[in-house]
């Protein structure tokens, strides 16, 4: 995800000064949760040994002031540069407006705040924490329009370009919502699955300098399909042909 916080130990890439973090955890919805507790948790870099881990090596739990409940890992997914998602859903349903902290437990010390949020009020990391919705939404989300490319992007910097591919869309408002796509080489096979944060009605497909969910090889050729899924899980698949699009090229960087 581009907004995914980048936190701890930052290291100087060469030829540019650009820094990319080595370690990071950012969860998806932001601040609200459905009563299932369905989330998206992505580890960036070192932090993706955490996510490979959970509930094997650290066991991942919400409290809240009355209650423990256990998340249980549904769906992982293996970006292609320097991230990991899963999907948690919690053992039971939450309670209806409690509020409720994420804890993962056997962290050495030096990984206390990679799966925290940096609170800049209060200059300290602080346990992400989430409010739970009044109800739960049982109905599959809709497309106004389906994704159409938009435009691509090449930019160069000191650890490596970015690229990405935009597509507009449209869908109907609330509760939040998000993109599983699946895109694919066409040229080797290569398939991918990741979830996309959606910005602005636009998706971006691709990578940053330090990660990204989509890394393109040497084809030139691509097809992508895009799931979407609300904050309580329900999924509106993707049931059209594959959309073909060619990869960003250094044609396609910014003019100065």
């Amino acid at each position: 995800m581009k907004n995914l916080l980048l936190i701890l130990v930052f290291f100087t890439c060469f030829s540019t000064k650009a820094d990319c973090s080595s370690s990071g955890i950012s969860y998806w919805p932001n601040d609200k949760i459905q009563k299932n507790g369905f989330l998206i948790v992505t580890g960036y870099a070192n932090s993706q040994t955490i996510i490979l881990n959970l509930n094997k090596k650290y066991p991942i739990y919400l409290k809240s002031k009355n209650e423990k409940i256990r998340l249980l890992v549904k769906e992982i997914y293996v970006g292609d540069f320097n991230l990991t998602q899963v999907v948690v859903i919690a053992e039971k349903e939450l309670t209806s407006g409690d509020i409720y902290e994420m804890v993962i437990e056997n962290l050495a010390d030096y990984q206390q705040n990679e799966y925290k949020r940096y609170d800049s009020a209060i200059r300290s990391f602080v346990a992400p924490i989430w409010k739970t919705e009044s109800r739960q939404d049982n109905l599959k989300p809709t497309w106004i329009s389906k994704p159409r490319e938009q435009n691509k992007i090449f930019e160069s910097y000191g650890c490596g370009p970015e690229m990405f591919v935009s597509f507009s869309l449209s869908i109907l408002e609330a509760p939040e919502r998000i993109v599983r796509a699946k895109m694919k080489d066409i040229e080797s096979g290569k398939t991918t699955t990741f979830y996309v944060e959606i910005e602005n009605s636009t998706i971006s497909i691709g990578h940053g300098m330090c990660s990204g969910g989509f890394k393109f090889g040497k084809s030139s050729l691509y097809e992508i399909e895009f799931d979407l899924v609300d904050s309580s899980g329900n999924v509106c698949s993707w049931e059209e042909s594959p959309i073909v699009f060619e990869k960003p090229t250094f044609e396609n960087r910014r003019k100065k």
